[in-house]
């Protein structure tokens, strides 16, 4: 059976994610999941969760529908708790991550853009609680066949 095309864009995000071997993470922190905390206390998981958010949808063409796939990228390191300290680390993360996605292509054949939303660089909560965590969606732009 094939994957849903959401799944195949989130696949392929986290795989184009992983082929960067971003400086302090390794490539099996990377994961696609339902969601960035766990089930028992709400804290956000270590490494880069690439979780799908609600889709939008664009005009596209007289035959084909486009949606575009959504995934909240969280990404989560322990922090040394001052000001300055490893603030490169999550920001060079974040700029890699944008770079190889930002109105660029995904190995998925329907998608033919992704695009980059903003979202929190530092989450204070969470930078009380020791932890350094960025966020910012990636839209997978898939143009869709009408049945």
């Amino acid at each position: 059976m094939v994957d849903s095309l959401q799944k195949q864009c989130g696949d392929a995000v986290v795989t184009a994610i992983q082929a960067l071997a971003l400086t302090g993470i390794e490539s099996n922190e990377i994961k696609l999941r339902k969601t960035f905390t766990n089930d028992k206390d709400g804290h956000v998981l270590k490494g880069i969760s690439v979780c799908p958010v609600p889709e939008r949808e664009s005009p596209g063409t007289n035959q084909r529908d486009d949606y575009g796939y959504g995934f909240l990228i969280v990404m989560c390191q322990g922090t040394g708790h001052g000001n300055s300290q490893d603030i490169d680390k999550v920001s060079l993360w974040r700029q890699s991550t944008k770079r190889i996605f930002n109105n660029k292509r995904l190995s998925v054949t329907e998608c033919y853009i992704c695009t980059f939303e903003p979202a929190d660089q530092f989450v204070l909560k969470k930078y009380m609680e020791n932890k350094d965590v960025a966020m910012f969606v990636i839209r997978c732009w898939c143009r869709e066949p009408r049945t």
